[in-house]
């Protein structure tokens, strides 16, 4: 084996390097809101029990979890434009991950709210709180402290399955490493770091949604911040 290491191609090409981690993380962040929010959205239309919606629902969710989400991106990129309708690399892979986000979060958030026992929301009436105040804290909120690390967990999913949006050129940062190694044929380097850093990625998105949880979700939190710390540190 003659091959020399020479990692100053990843020095050299660091600066387009932590630009497509930059698109990485914007768009995995935007996808995770609009995943999140259409996935929520879905979770309550189905709680209402309307057939029509509901078998509709249910479908996407079942179309959605059971085929590979590379065939999902080129649905967007590559069929659509067979009837009319053009979206740019970009905008379809923030498309494409937000509905594939939005298939798992309505199963996960429908079994968090369908864990809400009917006595609490009783509870919530008797007090006289308005509708948004019974879904807001009888219903949103204990759901979440239960669904929280399965959310957590399927955000992450999303940040790495960003890297699969290179197979339509979207300048993510995976993307930005095979036009790399195209030309300078330093793919054990230059994957190495991409590798390195989509840790580094998804680990400190871990630790912020544990801080979340913590802060905002659990007892503790509203105690001491120096004690998640020690959590998180501890494991």
């Amino acid at each position: 084996m003659n091959y020399q290491f020479d990692f100053s191609i990843v020095s050299i090409n660091l600066s387009i390097l932590l630009q497509g981690a930059a698109n990485s993380i914007i768009i995995s962040l935007v996808s995770i809101v609009l995943g999140f929010s259409l996935g929520l959205i879905f979770a309550l239309l189905r709680s209402l029990n309307i057939k029509a919606i509901k078998y509709f629902i249910i479908c996407y969710v079942e179309l959605i979890r059971n085929t590979p989400f590379i065939v999902q991106l080129f649905i967007i990129y590559y069929v659509l434009p067979r009837i009319g309708i053009y979206v740019d690399a970009y905008p379809a892979g923030i498309i494409a991950l937000s509905l594939n986000c939005a298939g798992y979060a309505t199963e996960i958030l429908r079994a968090g709210i369908e864990s809400i026992h009917e006595s609490q929301i009783e509870a919530a009436r008797s007090l006289g709180m308005t509708y948004f105040q019974i879904f807001r804290y009888a219903i949103l909120k204990p759901a979440l402290i239960t669904i929280f690390p399965s959310l957590s967990s399927l955000f992450i999913t999303i940040l790495l399955g960003s890297s699969v949006l290179s197979a339509i050129s979207t300048p993510e940062l995976t993307s930005i490493a095979y036009s790399i190694t195209a030309y300078k044929y330093r793919h054990f380097e230059i994957f190495s770091f991409i590798a390195v850093f989509y840790l580094i990625m998804s680990n400190t998105l871990s630790i912020i949604f544990k801080y979340l949880e913590f802060r905002f979700l659990s007892i503790e939190g509203k105690q001491s911040i120096l004690k998640f710390f020690k959590n998180v540190l501890i494991g």
